[in-house]
């Protein structure tokens, strides 16, 4: 209409987050993380004032995902557990290979393009689109992941841990957990007692949280729903099993 005028909000800078959380339970730094800025999501979390993706945010992101086809709208579940940033030709393997399905959630504004990578516009809508996914499909999508790395030669083995542990792959799990574990110890033969849990730990904090290669700062969400269980399948060692220890304190030399 003539007489609408649509005006573009660009992004609230650190200073400002901060000064508009000002007196509220909520971080700064980590209220700006998680919304980029956006002064929608950012009011949003600082009226409903508690740990968890308000209604209005997710639905906001919800809406805008609900135009994509069945297929691009799939792939958008599938990079919202790649993590923060997205590999195109990881996503596209994961596809099998369409270009255009990546192009349509680009097109839809969720994600962007970040350099050579993609990742999404702001971590409030991964993590809404991630708690949207139903959790009969989550271990499918990880095994997708999964299969899509191996395919294309991922030599992060913290990494495949992560995806082999959420596709229920416990075989896989143990195989790149003590891979991992005995990378991050300088390469010796044995894997210490509970190290692979601590490796991949670890390494879901960074496939959450930090960069899309794990090499950036592990970041703790204060989101609800993103804490993370001790790795399924892995033996624990004797500090998580106390009475075990009890007991070996009586056994006779």
């Amino acid at each position: 209409m003539r007489s609408t005028r649509r005006i573009t909000l660009a992004p609230l800078s650190a200073a400002g987050v901060r000064q508009l959380a000002a007196g509220s339970s909520l971080d700064p730094a980590e209220l700006y993380r998680l919304t980029g800025g956006n002064p929608f999501f950012v009011t949003e979390l600082l009226a409903a004032g508690i740990p968890e993706v308000p209604a209005a945010a997710r639905d906001a992101v919800l809406a805008r995902a609900a135009w994509l086809s069945a297929q691009a709208r799939e792939l958008l579940d599938v990079a919202a557990l790649i993590g923060t940033r997205i590999e195109p030709q990881l996503i596209e393997a994961t596809s099998g290979g369409s270009a255009a399905l990546v192009d349509e959630i680009v097109a839809s504004g969720l994600i962007v393009e970040d350099g050579p990578r993609l990742k999404f516009r702001h971590e409030i809508a991964r993590l809404a689109a991630e708690q949207a996914i139903r959790t009969h499909r989550r271990g499918a999508i990880h095994a997708r992941i999964l299969a899509a790395l191996r395919t294309l030669g991922g030599e992060d083995d913290a990494r495949m841990a992560f995806h082999a542990e959420g596709a229920g792959d416990g075989e896989a799990v143990l195989r790149y957990a003590s891979s991992a574990a005995r990378r991050a110890t300088g390469g010796g033969p044995g894997l210490a007692p509970g190290s692979g849990r601590t490796v991949l730990a670890g390494a879901t904090l960074r496939r959450r949280h930090g960069s899309g290669d794990g090499s950036g700062p592990v970041r703790r969400s204060r989101l609800r729903g993103v804490a993370h269980r001790p790795m399924a399948g892995c033996r624990r060692g004797p500090r998580a099993r106390p009475g075990a220890v009890a007991a070996s304190r009586r056994s006779p030399p």
